[in-house]
């Protein structure tokens, strides 16, 4: 990392309440339906607590009349983040994601009446171009083992700055339209990878691993190249 590299942080929450009645699995898109985007825009030099975030729902008109308190974030259609994205990419920045490449992207590849967002070329143009570093898959390389975003988090800063909500929950937060609280969490764990992604190399710490069932705790020292 240089002092005057731009990163964008992504993650997605989904809609689905049920995956064993839905038919859906992890590293599998299909099924899957996303409720929102969240995309936290951060420079390497000014602080990762300076960043600014941005949020895609369907229908963001919905949202904000459900919670007025709404009105004062960034929020865009869906549909928008493909040339948000499309922008992003010709101004230089790295696509930064914790899982990305097992779950919110290929979720995202689909079509928007699918669950996705069209996003498959420009999504490809980042990863080909070797713009797009998912934190979990070099753990997963380096370690063998998958590291939670919240056991990355324990281990740097301690439990106090942790996730907001257990990720099961999100998805029925957002059928009883707790939107603000749905989209609150997302940003959060895009800060949380943005964080990790700039101290962890810094740095050698204990985290939790998960393999095949069973689970390990480490110290690691990781490495984003």
């Amino acid at each position: 990392m240089t002092t005057m590299s731009r990163y964008i942080s992504l993650d997605i929450e989904t809609s689905n309440l049920d995956m064993e009645a839905e038919g859906l699995a992890f590293g599998n898109p299909t099924g899957w339906k996303t409720s929102c985007v969240c995309l936290y825009d951060f420079w390497i030099d000014e602080g990762v607590d300076s960043g600014m975030g941005i949020y895609y729902v369907t229908d963001p008109d919905q949202v904000v009349d459900v919670d007025p308190e709404l009105v004062g974030y960034a929020i865009r259609p869906l549909e928008t983040l493909e040339s948000d994205l499309k922008t992003y990419h010709k101004q230089g920045y790295t696509l930064v994601t914790k899982n990305g490449l097992g779950f919110d992207l290929p979720i995202l590849n689909k079509h928007l009446e699918d669950g996705g967002a069209n996003c498959s070329d420009i999504l490809q143009i980042f990863e080909e171009e070797g713009q797009h570093i998912d934190i979990c898959h070099l753990l997963r390389q380096q370690y063998g083992f998958r590291f939670s975003l919240a056991s990355l988090v324990a281990g740097i800063y301690g439990t106090s700055d942790s996730k907001t909500m257990a990720a099961a929950d999100a998805p029925k937060q957002w059928a009883e339209k707790q939107y603000r609280l749905v989209l609150d969490y997302c940003m959060h764990d895009c800060v949380l990878t943005a964080k990790v992604f700039v101290d962890a190399p810094s740095r050698s710490f204990e985290a939790k691993g998960n393999r095949g069932g069973r689970s390990q705790t480490m110290m690691i020292s990781p490495s984003w190249t």
